[in-house]
């Protein structure tokens, strides 16, 4: 039986399911083992504030290499996809630089301007089609710095060029802790803790306080929630899945261009599961049999 003009994507985003799975796996593993983080604070007598500082363990360097492997299998879907659009309409489709690709553009004058090449031989309804998908036409009402394309994109370009120290330890937006006096302290004036990103020997919270003593100190007690995030503060495993799943939505989208010619499954039947945010426990490898 022919295959399926999109196996190959098909493929290449099965792998992206399995990856991801792994790497959601290692980091839930590894958060439940490292999540307590060293804190020690530090009075700056001049406005009457203490610091608290945070050490945090640092996240495996390969799993910078696991997020460009999810993101380079998302590229060549999309790229491949053109491939496919180009061969559909009877023409051959171009590698190289000026070859064919699919084009990710946060603005309308970069598309019209850089598309003559990539996009050339693809018929004009599809060329129409992936310029409503472009960032700058904000789908989903998303800006186009938002876009999960832009995303891929991003990551893509920057794992062929450097390793990825994309992980990051970060607050979380709801902080279920307190500061309690120590010592030399009377009492607070203010608290603030700091979410975001945070990096060794980051401050993570301070109060402003009346001392009581020449050495005010202060401990961190409760929860500190923390997550692996990339180095933007973006929390790791829900946004490489809206990448993931953003990219299975855009090739799946194609499929009636494709007809039911060497189809290797049913018309209605999407190119790949559709899943809520995180893969919520399935087992990667049942994923790829799926799809």
């Amino acid at each position: 039986m022919r295959r399926h003009p999109l196996a190959g994507c098909r493929h290449k985003l099965g792998w992206a399911w399995e990856h991801l799975y792994a790497l959601e796996s290692e980091v839930y593993s590894w958060s439940e083992t490292t999540r307590e983080c060293t804190t020690w604070s530090q009075f700056h007598p001049e406005a009457n504030i203490v610091a608290v500082y945070a050490q945090v363990a640092t996240p495996p360097l390969r799993w910078g290499v696991m997020v460009g492997n999810i993101v380079h299998n998302l590229r060549s879907a999309l790229d491949q996809l053109v491939w496919q659009l180009v061969f559909a309409n009877g023409e051959t489709p171009r590698a190289g630089m000026r070859g064919n690709s699919f084009p990710i553009f946060p603005n309308e004058v970069d598309f019209e301007a850089k598309t003559r090449y990539s996009l050339r031989g693809v018929h004009p309804t599809d060329r129409a089609k992936i310029k409503r998908l472009q960032p700058y036409e904000r789908p989903n009402g998303l800006e186009p710095e938002d876009n999960p394309l832009v995303g891929i994109d991003f990551l893509w370009n920057q794992d062929k060029h450097r390793a990825m120290e994309v992980l990051a330890f970060g607050l979380s937006e709801t902080v279920e802790a307190s500061l309690r006096a120590y010592e030399d302290v009377e009492r607070f004036v203010e608290i603030r803790f700091i979410p975001g990103p945070i990096e060794n020997n980051a401050v993570i919270a301070w109060a402003e306080v009346v001392p009581s003593g020449p050495y005010p100190k202060v401990a961190a007690e409760g929860f500190l929630p923390t997550k692996v995030a990339f180095g933007s503060g973006q929390v790791l495993i829900p946004n490489l899945t809206n990448m993931v799943q953003s990219t299975i939505n855009v090739v799946d989208s194609f499929g009636p261009a494709f007809g039911a010619t060497g189809s290797a499954m049913g018309r209605a039947q999407p190119l790949a599961p559709r899943f809520p945010a995180g893969l919520g426990g399935r087992k990667a490898r049942d994923i790829a049999r799926r799809i």
